[in-house]
C-alpha cells in the first residue's frame, strides 16, 4: 500500500494528467483514500481496475468519488464472469485479451486490470485531442445495468 500511495504523490509532484491503477484492494485504507483525493484535487484523472470479485463488491480505489471504475466484458459485450459488481463507471474489452509476459511471448489473460489499462489508453487518446481545459465528454454504449455495466462501453467520438 505504502509503494502505491508514494507512486500517487510522485505522479502528482511531476503534475501527470492521469494515473492508471490496473489493480485493487479489498481494503480501504485513509492514507490511499488521501492521496487519490490529492490527485483528484490536482485535475490528474484515475482510472482504477473495478476487480475480479465475482461480483462481490468493488475494490479500493475504484469505489471512491472521482475515479473512473471500470470493469471488463467479452467480445460479445457480455461481462467477465470474475467482473466486480457495484461502483462500475464504464467497461472495456478484458477477456481473452493477448499480452506479453516476461519472457516477451505472446500469452491470453483476462480480468478488470487489462480492461482499465484500455481505458486509460482510450481516455489519452481523448485527452490528445482537447483542450486541456475542457470536459472530455466522454460517450459510451449502454449496455444494461447500472450494477453491471455502468454507462456501458467507453467510446472515442
Amino acid at each position: 500500500m505504502e509503494d502505491v500511495i508514494d507512486g500517487i504523490h510522485w505522479s502528482i509532484d511531476r503534475k501527470v494528467d492521469i494515473i492508471n491503477l490496473s489493480f485493487g484492494f479489498e481494503k480501504d485504507d485513509p492514507k490511499l483514500k488521501e492521496a487519490i483525493s490529492l490527485a483528484l484535487s490536482n485535475d490528474i484523472l484515475v482510472v482504477a481496475s473495478a476487480g475480479n470479485t465475482l461480483g462481490l463488491y468493488t475494490h479500493y480505489p475504484a469505489t471512491y468519488k472521482g475515479v473512473y471504475s471500470i470493469s471488463a466484458i467479452d467480445k460479445d459485450l457480455k461481462r467477465y464472469k470474475l467482473a466486480a459488481k457495484g461502483k462500475i463507471d464504464y467497461v472495456a474489452p478484458g477477456v481473452e485479451i493477448p499480452v506479453y509476459n516476461q519472457k516477451g511471448e505472446t500469452i491470453i489473460q483476462s480480468g478488470t486490470s487489462l480492461a482499465t489499462a484500455y481505458t486509460t489508453g482510450v481516455i489519452s487518446i481523448l485527452m490528445s485531442k482537447e483542450d486541456s481545459n475542457v470536459d472530455l465528454g466522454l460517450t459510451s454504449k449502454s449496455l444494461g445495468k447500472k450494477d453491471d455495466f455502468g454507462l456501458g462501453l467507453l467510446l472515442i467520438k
